[in-house]
């Protein structure tokens, strides 16, 4: 499966760790962020690497969307609406993860560990943050728990 433009191909069948072979590091080369960091962010949310984890989520692949976007999250400022917001998603594709594994009791702590991030990014405002809204993370969140 190809995301991020044909730029990613991803294996044939997502990584469930402990069942499913790991995928080589060299898959994200391609969305992967510049070691000199610095970027603001908007320029994160305009990188390739911010759409791409929604792309692997959207298709059932919980734990590469999680391995596409934590180099995003780490580069967030602490405490930041975004940081708060990549650590909610970040966490929803792991109780995604663990749900499709057959581990529901710890997809329900996980999914209270992402509800409580999200509900921080959005405290101080429904604004969106770096262009996602309340309501496309309530369309995820209804994805991860429908499996």
């Amino acid at each position: 499966m190809k995301i991020a433009g044909g730029l990613v191909e991803l294996p044939s069948v997502p990584h469930w760790p402990g069942q499913t072979p790991r995928p080589d590091d060299t898959v994200f080369a391609a969305v992967r962020l510049p070691e000199t960091g610095g970027l603001s962010e908007d320029a994160l949310a305009k990188h390739v690497g911010f759409s791409a984890g929604f792309e692997a989520f959207d298709n059932g692949y919980f734990w590469e969307a999680h391995e596409i976007w934590e180099p995003i999250w780490m580069m967030l400022p602490p405490a930041s609406r975004g940081r708060h917001l990549l650590q909610g998603i970040i966490q929803l594709s792991n109780a995604a993860l663990k749900r499709v594994m057959g581990r529901k009791g710890a997809s329900d702590r996980i999914l209270s560990i992402a509800d409580t991030a999200v509900a921080e990014a959005f405290r101080a405002t429904e604004e969106p943050v770096m262009g996602i809204d309340r309501a496309y993370i309530a369309t995820l969140r209804r994805k991860a728990m429908a499996i």
